[in-house]
């Protein structure tokens, strides 16, 4: 379902019209300009056709109904909610969305209480280090649904390797 969605959103054409081509589509956690951008990582495509396929390989092919939680804390998050929601409609997954104070949607999000949240921008300045630590480190298990990973990743063997980058200087 993820790669449904994920093939499901033009980035590209979001970026023109939110962001009048001046921002950056991205495939990854950081930007072309950042030391850790990997130039060569293609990303997916966007494509609706390989997106309503996947999503009726993973057993919706009418797709399904999920409320979209996104906060206006920057001016242009509610156009960028509104594109991707459209975007997904066209695929069948019917979002609805759910507007919300800065405050009250960083409380749902630091405490894992979403359906989906993820209308966001990526600083250009933050070490990637940073952002993978906080989003999917688990600790072996013990952060998992909690603080900053709030996406449920709990795979020992990505802790291992995020472990062993904090201790390897290159």
């Amino acid at each position: 379902v993820r790669q449904a969605a994920e093939h499901a959103i033009d980035r590209k054409a979001i970026n023109q019209a939110v962001g009048y081509g001046l921002s950056e589509a991205l495939n990854q956690i950081t930007i072309s300009r950042n030391y850790a951008y990997v130039s060569d990582l293609a990303g997916r495509s966007f494509d609706p056709a390989k997106a309503k396929q996947l999503l009726a390989e993973a057993g919706y092919p009418n797709g399904f109904d999920v409320n979209v939680d996104f906060t206006a804390h920057f001016p242009e998050q509610p156009r960028i909610a509104e594109a991707v929601v459209a975007l997904l409609d066209a695929i069948g997954i019917r979002a609805k969305l759910n507007p919300m104070e800065y405050a009250q949607y960083s409380g749902i999000v630091y405490q894992a209480k979403y359906q989906e949240a993820a209308i966001s921008y990526v600083h250009g300045g933050e070490d990637p280090d940073t952002a993978v630590w906080d989003n999917f480190y688990s600790g072996g298990g013990k952060f998992v649904g909690k603080g900053r990973n709030r996406d449920y990743v709990d795979y020992p063997k990505l802790d291992k390797m995020l472990e062993e980058s904090r201790a390897t200087i290159d």
